[in-house]
């Protein structure tokens, strides 16, 4: 009767031990892919740019080489320009949406598709083309 009463309580644990770990596999939270991961990084930098943050939008774009100071200068100028004939065609840009992201993991790149929504109510679909870059997703 005891040996009975072992084997009953083992078989007892280990289903349960067994329902347990195949719940918690279910619903384990989903590694998000690489494209997932390129596309929060880009809508994270256009949010950025957003926010007025030009330099940390500049910081963010890669580049194979130093550039030197006078060309980040000038490249600030363009975004705060860009920005302001948005603001003044469109109101402004107002918040940006991820649509979609591929990424290839052999060349460590992606292409991530974004909606920027204008405070004139019109939206406007854009590429970002992505480079991971020591384990950093950057604009290309």
């Amino acid at each position: 009767m005891m040996i009975r009463k072992n084997l009953f309580s083992s078989l007892t644990v280990a289903m349960a031990s067994a329902t347990l770990l195949f719940f918690s596999a279910c619903h384990k939270d989903k590694k998000p892919t690489p494209g997932e991961i390129a596309a929060q990084t880009a809508k994270s930098y256009y949010d950025e740019l957003i926010a007025g943050h030009d330099d940390a939008f500049i910081k963010n774009t890669y580049f194979p080489y130093k550039i030197p100071d006078s060309y980040r200068d000038q490249l600030e100028t363009n975004i705060k320009m860009f920005m302001g004939q948005q603001k003044e065609e469109h109101q402004g840009v107002k918040k940006v949406d991820i649509i979609s992201a591929k990424a290839d993991t052999i060349r460590k790149t992606a292409d991530v598709f974004l909606r920027l929504h204008y405070g004139d109510g019109t939206k406007e679909e854009i590429a970002v083309p992505m480079v991971l870059v020591k384990k950093r997703w950057m604009m290309k």
